[in-house]
């Protein structure tokens, strides 16, 4: 009941115009110009949930994908923990801007929101964005940088766009824990320019990243009878001579 009643201040405030500025992530979800409440549309626990598309209604079908590209590379898709990873997120299949935007005269502001979380949806690791904002540095209200494709302030625990505009990639790093299992939860969406939050193409899904092995300790192994014995034999006869 709690996420549904979040999901429907976040999307019902008020008419669900388009988000230019990224502080409206973290703008009142009820207030004059109702912005995200905190809710950036993940899926995962720190959105309770939510996702994108909870609140992108009467959408587009496209075929929309969201890619996430680590350097170094995971292997087998085990991250080594305390290792900071450099992440591309790539928006494939985004059409709408070149069949709507150049009738509807709106910005093309395609964008992506993720986190990565534990089992519990707690998250895990840290972020930073290549604007050069960085965990825990976050600050409300957001102050943001002009330079990079990221942010995180608010809470520094989601990253998403600081460029949207004609952007469909955008970079950012993560620093992993060191261990457990990992869920990296997203959601994007592909504009079509009419400024509003319906008729947009969007897509959520999640990533489970497995932690490094841990190593069990060694356990003394039991003396075998015979040595037992044998010790046992030889002490007797080495006392009685």
């Amino acid at each position: 009941m709690k996420t549904l009643l979040i999901a429907i201040i976040v999307c019902s405030a008020s008419p669900a115009l388009a988000w230019d500025g990224p502080a409206m992530w973290y703008g009142a979800a009820d207030g004059a110009n109702p912005g995200g409440g905190g809710i950036l549309g993940t899926g995962g626990g720190h959105d309770h949930g939510i996702k994108c598309t909870d609140c992108h209604v009467e959408r587009k079908m496209e075929n929309l994908t969201l890619g996430f590209t680590f350097s170094p590379a995971l292997v087998n898709n085990t991250y080594v923990g305390g290792t900071q990873y450099t992440i591309t997120a790539k928006l494939a299949g985004a059409m709408l801007a070149a069949t709507s935007c150049p009738t509807s005269g709106g910005k093309n502001n395609d964008g992506f929101a993720a986190s990565f979380e534990d089992d519990n949806g707690t998250n895990v690791g840290s972020l930073a964005a290549d604007d050069g904002q960085s965990a825990p540095s976050c600050t409300l209200p957001m102050t943001l940088p002009t330079t990079g494709t990221t942010a995180l302030d608010g809470d520094c625990k989601v990253v998403f766009p600081l460029k949207q505009q004609n952007t469909t990639q955008w970079v950012f790093r993560w620093t992993a824990p060191s261990s457990g299992t990992v869920h990296l939860y997203w959601g994007a969406v592909d504009g079509d320019c009419d400024m509003m939050s319906m008729h947009d193409a969007a897509v959520t899904g999640s990533q489970t990243i497995t932690g490094p092995a841990m190593v069990a300790p060694r356990t003394a192994r039991p003396w075998p009878v015979t040595l037992l014995l044998g010790l046992y034999v030889a002490a007797t006869a080495w006392l009685t001579t």
